[in-house]
């Protein structure tokens, strides 16, 4: 009985360290991978935009390019920079390139010509 006891407890051990060995923490280094997901930004103003995984966005309040711009996309210049672009009503592409001053899984900041803009994840 003592050896089943004995047994039964190690394997409970070992379920418990199995468990808690998972890999479940965001990868925060990557301003890609961070970026994914839906954001808001005071600074813009009223409203929030979701960044796809596969580049594109969705800006229904238009705060980051106007509403007249379609096909929204998002690139990331490794961890320095981020690019949004779209398709003027002309068919031209116009892109707007803002330096990345600091992030982490929950706030980007991004700066363009002196202006700085807040990110938080919602």
């Amino acid at each position: 009985m003592m050896k089943l006891i004995k047994c039964s407890f190690l394997l409970l051990c070992l379920s418990f360290i199995a468990v808690s060995c998972g890999d479940d923490e965001e990868d925060c280094d990557n301003l890609a991978t961070v970026m994914v997901g839906t954001w808001e930004s005071a600074n813009l103003g009223t409203g929030d935009f979701t960044f796809q995984a596969d580049g594109s966005f969705v800006d229904n309040t238009n705060l980051l390019l106007p509403d007249s711009i379609t096909n929204k996309t998002w690139a990331t210049t490794g961890n320095a920079s981020v690019a949004f672009s779209g398709t003027t009503p002309s068919g031209a592409t116009t892109t707007a390139a803002l330096d990345v001053e600091s992030f982490d899984c929950d706030n980007i900041v991004l700066e363009q010509s002196g202006n700085l803009f807040n990110l938080s994840k919602k």
